[in-house]
C-alpha cells in the first residue's frame, strides 16, 4: 500500500493530479490518496504523474507495507530530500 500525498499551488495542475490519483487509489482527505499497487501499476502512475510536469508544487508517495521505495514528482520545496524515510502508520 502506498499513501500518496499533493501540495499544489495551482488549481489547473491540482485537478489534473486528483483525476490521475483517482484512477489509482481511494481519496482519504483532500490531498491524500491511499492506493494498493503492484510494480507494473506503480511504474505506469509514476509516468502518468511525471507527464503532467507539476510546477506549483509536489506529489509525494511512501510505501507503507512491503519493501518498495517511495518516490516523488514535481518540485519539492527547499529543504525536503528527495528520498523520504519510510513512514509507518500505526
Amino acid at each position: 500500500m502506498h499513501i500518496i500525498a499533493y501540495d499544489i499551488t495551482n488549481d489547473r495542475e491540482r485537478l489534473r493530479v486528483s483525476r490521475v490519483l483517482d484512477g489509482y487509489g481511494q481519496r482519504v482527505q483532500a490531498s491524500v490518496y491511499q492506493c494498493v499497487l503492484d510494480a507494473g501499476l506503480k511504474a505506469r502512475l509514476r509516468r502518468e504523474l511525471d507527464r503532467l510536469n507539476v510546477e506549483t508544487g509536489f506529489i509525494m508517495a511512501w510505501c507503507v507495507q512491503g519493501e518498495e521505495p517511495s518516490f516523488c514528482s514535481g518540485r519539492l520545496p527547499d529543504g525536503v530530500p528527495a528520498k523520504e524515510p519510510r513512514i509507518f502508520i500505526i
